[in-house]
């Protein structure tokens, strides 16, 4: 059974790369627009922070089938950032704060922290990384529309999320288990909603709490009038 691992984390690797490259469409319309209303910055900055922590442990623990797929996720994901900012037009000014702060941390860290507290750590953020898509379902209910949650995304985690579960169950690692369960109940849910706004799944319950968005919002509005 020790192929299993080995087989998992390559799967693993490969779903990463979905996940990598879903915000993709995203980025591209904006491109196209030069609206970035569709797109968590939140979720971008986490989807690296998350890459590198866990890159951090696995370098500290010595498990390279951990390091290397999440190298791999931090470099692209850290394009995607300098991809959005490129399109606010403030690329060059944050990114060399956010490289100057991300790497000096990660000095820090690898010489102060053992492996178990960067595994929780890990955890912490990834914790972090599951909410932060979340804020866009606000939005979402508001306008009951499904543009303000990424299906790409949602899916690629989902499926990446289970591999990794399992990844986590062989190798008997609670801190990959932990937030891997966590955030594959955060995708469905998202996806629940993302099914609800196109009309595809019918649910009284978040009907209730769109009208009940849209009502207080309006009155809201007419206070302020």
């Amino acid at each position: 059974m020790e192929f299993v691992p080995i087989v998992l984390s390559g799967l693993g690797t490969l779903l990463s790369i979905g996940v990598n490259l879903s915000p993709l469409p995203s980025l591209l319309k904006a491109s196209k627009s030069k609206n970035l209303e569709e797109i968590s910055h939140l979720y971008l900055i986490l989807s690296n922070l998350i890459p590198l922590i866990w890159s951090l442990y696995g370098l500290k623990s010595k498990i390279w089938l951990i390091y290397i797929p999440a190298q791999l996720t931090f470099f692209t994901s850290l394009a995607w950032i300098a991809w959005y900012h490129i399109i606010s037009k403030n690329s060059i000014i944050f990114m060399f704060w956010y490289l100057l702060s991300i790497f000096s941390s990660s000095i820090i860290f690898l010489n102060c922290l053992t492996a178990n507290n960067l595994g929780l750590a890990a955890v912490i953020i990834s914790f972090g990384g599951i909410f932060a898509p979340l804020q866009q379902v606000p939005y979402a209910l508001l306008e009951m529309d499904h543009k303000y949650i990424d299906i790409n995304i949602m899916v690629s985690c989902l499926f990446c999320g289970a591999v990794w579960l399992l990844y986590g169950y062989f190798i008997n690692n609670r801190f990959i288990i932990i937030p891997n369960s966590v955030g594959i109940i955060f995708c469905l849910l998202q996806i629940g909603v993302y099914a609800w706004a196109r009309g595809i799944l019918p649910c009284p319950c978040l009907t209730r709490i769109s009208k009940f968005l849209i009502a207080y919002y309006s009155y809201d509005k007419n206070i302020m009038i």
